[in-house]
């Protein structure tokens, strides 16, 4: 997606000396919250052994946000076994589109894996801008049946401008932010 900027397909993956290195600078400046964010963290092959050196050195909160299209049950007790604080996946919608697959028909094989192993809080991210009202509180409505926390995000472009929709920005859409709140 246009707002994602780290570890895709095609960079190479920061080394994993160089992570560690950023990580005793951020605990030594007494953070107390790390979160890997992207592209999707997922595809650095050392996204678990930086969480993990994050927790032997002592910063407690490890948050993550993903798409989930990799996530496995393997990688779930891994995130367990670190002692994740909290996995975001944000959900552009329902069904994919030419602007998106981040939506929540691709990850429902994936979420039920979250259900069931994750040790950690699931956020589910509805994505305004991205998406339709009703497709964004069918998001809500699924992680709130199946026990995931919800926000709302809103779209914006590389420069920080909001990408909603003239009605959204009109307010002929606050029903939605009112299910949301």
């Amino acid at each position: 997606c246009g707002y994602c900027n780290e570890f895709d397909k095609t960079s190479k993956p920061v080394p994993l000396e160089t992570l560690r290195r950023v990580v005793d600078k951020l605990h030594e400046l007494g953070t107390i919250t790390l979160e890997l964010t992207g592209g999707e963290p997922l595809l650095n092959p050392h996204t678990v052994e930086v969480l993990r050196y994050a927790r032997e050195r002592g910063i407690p909160r490890r948050r993550m946000i993903s798409n989930g299209f990799l996530l496995t049950r393997e990688i779930i007790e891994q995130l367990n076994d670190i002692g994740l604080y909290q996995l975001s996946i944000s959900v552009d919608g329902v069904e994919a589109n030419d602007t998106t697959e981040k939506v929540l028909n691709q990850l429902r094989k994936r979420l039920p894996l979250l259900e069931q192993h994750a040790k950690f809080r699931v956020q589910l991210g509805a994505v305004l801008g991205s998406t339709n009202a009703s497709d964004a509180t069918a998001v809500v409505d699924y992680a709130h049946a199946h026990g995931f926390h919800t926000n709302l995000n809103i779209l914006h472009d590389a420069d920080g401008q909001l990408k909603l929709p003239p009605a959204a920005l009109a307010g002929r859409q606050v029903p939605l932010l009112t299910c949301l709140a």
